[in-house]
């Protein structure tokens, strides 16, 4: 009963190995899955006055953009949190890459 390379007592080498390049190409697969779900949310639910307002709010000063990147990391207690945020606004094009570089360095 059951798939017998996966989680099976006495599985051998070959077995293993099947099994981890399933699981990996599965995992690859539900990752790719999900970050074009987050983007596609992300572009919908951005649209319009909210992208000007976030462009906005911004496009400051490289040393305040690190100040408000440190801010944001003190009221979250994370900083994978902030960086993980603001990633998907730089993908989908809500803020470019060079707002988004001094706030990571806030951040970290």
């Amino acid at each position: 009963t059951g798939c017998p390379a996966f989680f099976q007592n006495g599985a051998n080498l070959h077995d293993d190995s099947i099994s981890g390049g399933v699981c990996l190409v599965l995992s690859l697969f539900l990752l790719i899955v999900c970050l074009m779900g987050l983007v596609n949310v992300l572009q919908r639910g951005l649209a319009g006055m909210s992208t000007r307002i976030i462009y906005k709010a911004t496009n400051v000063n490289g040393l305040i953009a690190i100040a408000i990147g440190t801010g944001i990391t003190i009221l979250v207690q994370s900083s994978s949190i902030t960086t993980s945020v603001l990633t998907p606004f730089v993908g989908i094009g809500v803020i470019q890459l060079e707002q988004m570089f001094p706030l990571t360095l806030g951040a970290n």
